[in-house]
């Protein structure tokens, strides 16, 4: 596996790791809420921003925003009327939106003055868009820090937000990540101990994105992400296990007892030492078919 991709997989874990992500919050100047609409074609049809203060967040966002921005560029390319249903405008509405220079100087300046975090769903998508865009009218772009909210539901196993194109259903989903992510800490504070039965290594052949380090316990299966460099659980296995979070189980105590059983100093040993067998049995197997 390439070594760039390793290292992508690395930071993109420790961005949206749950320390990380809480102390970016709360010491955010302020909160972001973006919408970008755009064509197939990668045109930018539309954008949607909320944004609040600092003093939000622990107001549950019971607050009204500080500011807001919505704005829809001119577009007149002669497209399908499905086209336009799919981003929730039409053609007239389109035909009479502002111009390309106009709309790069106002989300410009709009992030000029609200350089907080920025949260949406596909939030890089969005923000690169726009700086393309803005660029090319030689303006500021847009520097601020994001989440992107499709990948933070995914951290925080939450499935009932899916993106509906709007700022309310992304403050929403927001609350409900930053939730799960204080629930985390508070299981992180009373860690369950228990014992390592055995261990193995495993790849995914369907995706090069999974390598790892899955032992069975006394609690359930889990699993170190060899690439991401952190542990987790599966679905599956939370259910089978009443829903418990990794949060709650001691891997530290779990990483002292491999090393001890296999003999190694660290996970990197380990995974080297467990891939070498894995590699092994799954070389045996081909020759025999």
């Amino acid at each position: 596996m390439d070594e760039k991709y390793k290292e992508f997989l690395e930071k993109k874990a420790e961005k949206y790791d749950k320390k990380n992500v809480t102390h970016t919050v709360k010491t955010a100047k302020n909160i972001t809420f973006l919408c970008v609409s755009a064509f197939s074609d990668g045109r930018i049809a539309a954008i949607h921003a909320e944004t609040y203060d600092d003093t939000a967040l622990q107001n549950k966002f019971r607050v009204l925003p500080v500011d807001s921005l919505e704005l829809v560029l001119k577009d007149t390319k002669k497209r399908q009327k499905r086209t336009y249903e799919k981003i929730g405008l039409t053609k007239e509405i389109m035909e009479n939106g502002i111009c390309d220079e106009e709309f790069c100087r106002k989300v410009s300046d709009y992030f000029i003055e609200y350089d907080g975090l920025i949260v949406g769903y596909g939030a890089k998508t969005s923000i690169t868009q726009l700086n393309k865009l803005i660029q090319s009218s030689q303006m500021k772009c847009i520097e601020n820090q994001y989440y992107d909210l499709m990948y933070m539901l995914k951290v925080c196993q939450e499935a009932d937000y899916p993106d509906t194109g709007d700022t309310k259903n992304t403050k929403e989903a927001f609350k409900v990540c930053v939730h799960a992510y204080e629930k985390m800490e508070r299981l992180e504070l009373n860690k369950r101990g228990c014992s390592l039965n055995y261990a193995y290594y495993w790849e995914n052949e369907h995706n090069r994105a999974v390598k790892w380090i899955i032992c069975n316990t006394s609690l359930a299966n889990i699993y170190y992400d060899t690439l991401r460099k952190k542990w987790g659980i599966t679905k599956k296995e939370q259910k089978k296990a009443n829903n418990m979070r990794i949060e709650a189980i001691d891997t530290d105590d779990i990483e002292s007892q491999l090393f001890r059983r296999y003999h190694v100093n660290n996970l990197e040993e380990l995974q080297k030492k467990l891939a070498q067998s894995w590699k092994t049995k799954t070389d045996r197997k081909a020759s025999a078919c």
